[in-house]
């Protein structure tokens, strides 16, 4: 159990640096072009707040909805559950963004797509990939990775939606620990 929660951890490291390492061939600016600057804080703040409140809105459709919510989890050893938690919360959202939200973006707008469009299409193919979830939820995080987008795209930064989205996750992860269930009452 154990190796397979390093795994998830460490693969999206790996893929991660690959990501990079294809930007840098393709000749992107790693700054500018794959979001790797440091962002504006004023401007990161305003969308960390904009998403702490989308991701409450987000929690009462699911509960309007009946959608499904993060599962609860079987108890587990410490140290996988650090594993676990590592991989939801840092290196998964990490990769998915550079590679989304940095790569994808960069890559479609080279490519002469407008910035809406190259947001809207990196966000339906991520939200795609989450296929799992059902239809309703993949349109919901549709919507999501617009916000991650925008946020990157305004800040100029790939480090503010990687933190939105590890708050995001990390919120999911209180919900299958039993730590934040039906707040809303």
């Amino acid at each position: 159990m154990l190796v397979s929660y390093l795994a998830k951890l460490l693969l999206p490291l790996a893929g991660t640096v690959a990501a990079i390492r294809v930007a840098k061939r393709r000749g992107l600016a790693l700054d500018t072009e794959l979001g790797l600057a440091v962002p504006r804080v004023r401007a990161a703040a305003t969308w960390l707040v904009a998403w702490v409140g989308w991701i409450a809105v987000s929690e009462l459709i699911i509960q309007q909805f009946g959608l499904a919510q993060a599962e609860r989890w079987a108890a587990m050893p410490a140290l996988v559950l650090a594993a676990r938690i590592g991989a939801l919360v840092v290196t998964g959202p990490a990769v998915e963004e550079v590679v989304s939200r940095g790569l994808g973006l960069a890559l479609l707008r080279r490519r002469g797509w407008t910035t809406p469009a190259a947001l809207l299409a990196t966000s339906a193919l991520w939200a795609a990939a989450h296929f799992r979830y059902g239809a309703v939820t993949v349109l919901m995080m549709t919507a999501d990775g617009l916000m991650l987008g925008c946020a990157r795209v305004a800040t100029g930064s790939l480090w503010t939606s990687v933190l939105m989205h590890g708050l995001a996750n990390a919120f999911s992860v209180t919900q299958s620990l039993g730590w934040a269930t039906r707040w809303w009452e």
